[in-house]
């Protein structure tokens, strides 16, 4: 078993009782050839009449292929989230004898200000950027 999940195995195994007989858990355990597998085991513990565990049976099965596929997909939401949020990065351009800004839907989005033309905008921006603007 890989050493990172051992600690939480035991757990299950030593929260077994009468009341709560049974345990599904999923764990890495390392081949002799060096490969990592997943292993998901459903359990449930035998006691005797005093409460004591007897014996432990169960199911283990080798979802090495699902936990790839999941971290697959775990990834590329995250890159695609990091897509989206770079994707909001957008562009600006300023007419300077119109006094008119324009802005693209990214960069509205980024800094949550309204997108297109608008010279209201500009001046506010400028303001803001002047010295003592607000």
């Amino acid at each position: 078993m890989h050493p990172d999940d051992r600690d939480g195995f035991k757990a299950q195994i030593r929260r077994l009782c009468p009341d709560h007989p049974g345990y599904a858990v999923c764990f890495r355990f390392c081949c002799r050839d060096g490969r990592e597998v997943w292993l998901e085991e459903t359990a449930r513990g035998e006691f005797d009449a005093a409460g004591k565990l007897l014996r432990v049976k169960g199911l283990t099965r080798d979802i090495s292929e699902r936990k790839r596929a999941e971290l697959a997909l775990a990834e590329r939401t995250l890159q695609l989230a990091l897509a989206a949020k770079a994707a909001l990065v957008g562009s600006y351009s300023y007419d300077v004898s119109t006094d008119t800004l324009q802005v693209s839907e990214g960069f509205a989005a980024l800094h949550d200000l309204p997108g297109g033309d608008d010279r209201d905008y500009a001046r506010g921006l400028a303001g803001r950027d002047a010295p003592g603007g607000s």
